[in-house]
């Protein structure tokens, strides 16, 4: 039999991008009916099906400390207390270098993704799961209103080769305190 390669890893890229998506669909809303809700609007240029799967891994992580994420596309209707992200497709060598994004915890509100590093990084399907990584990761930079890393998990300065594997398989955990402090933060938005 003489199968055409070029149609068969189109096929599987799909078949793999569709079962990511349905995979980080599941289990999306796991914070406690409860529990506190953040609006997160997000713009965004290209990938949407990539940030729709992004957007459902940083729903579960932050679901895993109690915390609902409500989003919605673009700042036009951005409540006042709302995350806003910003992915921009192109980033330049002197902004953040070897940074995926940034946030800034003072302000309580902005975001900034490199689209473009993340798509280097993790290229195909896995891309999406590095960025709803990195969304969590800022999302908690911004709840917790301080600037902090951990030394395991999710809030890692730098995650290493084996956190991109982990990644891909399955989602980051967070260190003991990272919820605690996220709370903390959460009372004084």
């Amino acid at each position: 039999m003489n199968i055409d390669t070029t149609v068969c890893s189109t096929v599987c890229s799909t078949v793999c991008s569709t079962l990511l998506l349905a995979c980080s669909a599941w289990g999306r809303n796991t914070a406690a009916p409860d529990a506190p809700v953040v609006n997160v609007c997000i713009e965004y240029d290209s990938e949407p099906r990539a940030v729709q799967i992004a957007q459902s891994v940083a729903t579960r992580l932050l679901a895993a400390t109690d915390v609902n994420l409500r989003w919605q596309t673009g700042f036009r209707a951005c409540p006042a207390n709302g995350v806003r992200i910003t992915l921009a497709p192109h980033s330049t060598s002197r902004e953040h270098p070897g940074a995926y994004g940034y946030a800034s915890p003072y302000e309580k509100s902005r975001i900034h993704i490199f689209a473009d590093r993340i798509a280097a990084a993790e290229p195909g399907p896995a891309m999406a799961q590095l960025l709803g990584h990195l969304l969590a990761h800022e999302i908690t930079h911004i709840l917790q209103a301080i600037v902090r890393h951990s030394e395991t998990g999710l809030m890692r300065a730098h995650w290493s080769p084996e956190d991109h594997v982990r990644m891909r398989q399955h989602l980051l955990g967070w260190d003991a305190t990272d919820r605690e402090i996220i709370h903390a933060g959460l009372a004084t938005r």
